[in-house]
This record gives structure tokens, C-alpha cells and sequence, in this order.
């Protein structure tokens, strides 16, 4: 009565979080606290496990591998090298410990981020939070795996880590697009371009016009209308009720890794910018660009 082991696409090893589907033909009803055992192992007969997992029996199991550490877990047993091989050995055991059914162990390379997302998933809902060690591993995996994307046509491999990045915001210049302080409407074409943001600044505005909100800095009048427009569709208009406003990212634009990564523009074809200024109000449209 065989333990059948099957790893679901896309797997092509086994990691910590990797799912597995386990099935048996042994006919229970089987004893309460029936459970499977899974072995990972350096060696056909498990003598060096690195780990094992448990998990209550059911018809059709799915098991998650636990979070392996780099140091010895069980029998002295050190965490395998990613791509080397190890055996996948499922039991089915009662709760006396007898085993009911075994499985012939599966020879598998190990690939610590084979379960990357489950890992993922259960950081975020571990309320601990993230510890050093773990946002070093999560830091080492993203910069060790790579996605296949189709870039301006280009095949490309990028690595997680250049997808994730998140310090854009703070390597981007200003660029004036309305050629300084100006009362007159603004609508100026960046196709093609690698600005990703805009701000808008207001110099001027009538002595009547008051900010009423607590900080002083929100007022009922439209100083400005912020429009956004690729190909004569509007693709965002703003009201603008502030003397100072940032609009980041741009909209209808793809995400700005792609031009650190790749050097692409990221502002696609016919694509405009407007400002209209209220009676009475000036300012300035600067462009937020990456360098």
C-alpha cells in the first residue's frame, strides 16, 4: 500500500514552504491522531534527516514543509547546499507510533527558495513581525531569484530584489517643465521621457483667499486643475486645493524598476501634461525624474 508523493507545478525541488500532496491506498477509518511523517534527508534511509513534519491525517493531505535553519537539526544533520540531492520519505503513522504505510523515498534537488511564496505568507501572518535574520534571508532570496518578463519587447531575467526596491522616491530630481513661474496654462509633452512624478507649486493666488483646515494649508478654491492625457484620453484630472502637491507615480505609466534595471523610458508615446491656473494664481510644474 504505497504512499504516492506529488509536487505541484511549478516545483522542480523541495525548500522550506514547499507544498506536497501525499495519498495512500491504505482503507482506514483510521485511529484519531493518525498522522503523516515526511523526511528530508541526505541519505536513502534517513539516517541524517534534516528535517521532518507532521501533519493529521486526512484523504487528500497537502504538506508544508517547515522553515529549516542553517544549523543541525535533527541527528547532527547539516542544512543541505541548494541544487544537491536529498530523499523525500513519507509514512503514514498511528498514534502509537506504528506505521501504516510508507512511501520509497524521491530523490529531489534541494531549493531553499522552492516555497518562497508560503514563506512569505507566513511572515506576514506571524504577528511577531520580522526579525534580523529573517529579513536577511528574505534579502538573500530576492536577490538570488529571477523573473522572466518581456521588457520593450526584450526577453529579460530581473531579479526579485530590483522589482521590490523601494528607494526610488528618494533618488529623483526636479526638472522644471513650465519654465519657471508662470500664469498662463501649462501643457507640455514627456513622451518618451523618464520622469516619473510631478509637482506642482503655487507662487501666487489671490489676498481674498483663504485656508480655513487646521494647518492652514487647504482651501475650497480650485487653484488649479492637474490633468493627465495620453493620446487625447483623460487619463486623470485633479483639483488642486493646496500651494504645494506631489503626483507620484505618474499615471498610466508601468513601474519606475524597470528603468533602473533596464534603461527603458518608462513615459509611454503622446503623452501630456496640463495645468490650468485659477483668475489670480500662478506657479510652477516641476518634473520628478530619475536621474
Amino acid at each position: 500500500m504505497p504512499i504516492t508523493i506529488t509536487f505541484p507545478p511549478p516545483a522542480q525541488g523541495i525548500g522550506p514552504g514547499q507544498r506536497i500532496l501525499l495519498s495512500s491506498s491504505f482503507i482506514g477509518p483510521q485511529p484519531d491522531g493518525t498522522t503523516w511523517r515526511v523526511y528530508i534527508s541526505s541519505d536513502v534511509e534517513h539516517q541524517s534527516t534534516f528535517t521532518t513534519t507532521q501533519v493529521r491525517w486526512t484523504s487528500n493531505p497537502q504538506v508544508w514543509f517547515p522553515q529549516m535553519t542553517d544549523q543541525s537539526t535533527l541527528y547532527g544533520a547539516v542544512q543541505p547546499v541548494a541544487g544537491t540531492q536529498v530523499y523525500v520519505t513519507p509514512e503514514l503513522v498511528a498514534p502509537n507510533f506504528a506505521v501504516i504505510d510508507s512511501g520509497t523515498p524521491v530523490q529531489v534537488p534541494y531549493e531553499p527558495t522552492a516555497g518562497l511564496g508560503t514563506q512569505i505568507q507566513n511572515k506576514v501572518a506571524d504577528s511577531s513581525g520580522f526579525t534580523p535574520s529573517d529579513r536577511q534571508l528574505l534579502n538573500d532570496v530576492a536577490a538570488a531569484v529571477s523573473v522572466p518578463l518581456k521588457i520593450g519587447g526584450v526577453a529579460q531575467n530581473l531579479p526579485l530584489s530590483a522589482i521590490f526596491t523601494n528607494n526610488f522616491l528618494d533618488s529623483l530630481t526636479t526638472a522644471s517643465l513650465s519654465n519657471g513661474i508662470t500664469c498662463d496654462p501649462v501643457s507640455v509633452d514627456i513622451s518618451l521621457s523618464f520622469f516619473q512624478g510631478v509637482q506642482l507649486e503655487v507662487a501666487e493666488y489671490p489676498v481674498d483667499w483663504q485656508f480655513r483646515t487646521p494647518d492652514g494649508a487647504w482651501g475650497f478654491h480650485d487653484l488649479a486643475v492637474l490633468s493627465f492625457v495620453r493620446g487625447g484620453v483623460l487619463l486623470k484630472r485633479l483639483g488642486i486645493h493646496t500651494t504645494m502637491f506631489t503626483e507620484y507615480p505618474l499615471p498610466g505609466t508601468p513601474f519606475p524598476w524597470i528603468i533602473a534595471v533596464t534603461g527603458i523610458p518608462t513615459v509611454p508615446n503622446d503623452y501630456v501634461i496640463r495645468v490650468d491656473w485659477a483668475d489670480g494664481v500662478c506657479g510652477e510644474l516641476r518634473g520628478l525624474l530619475l536621474p
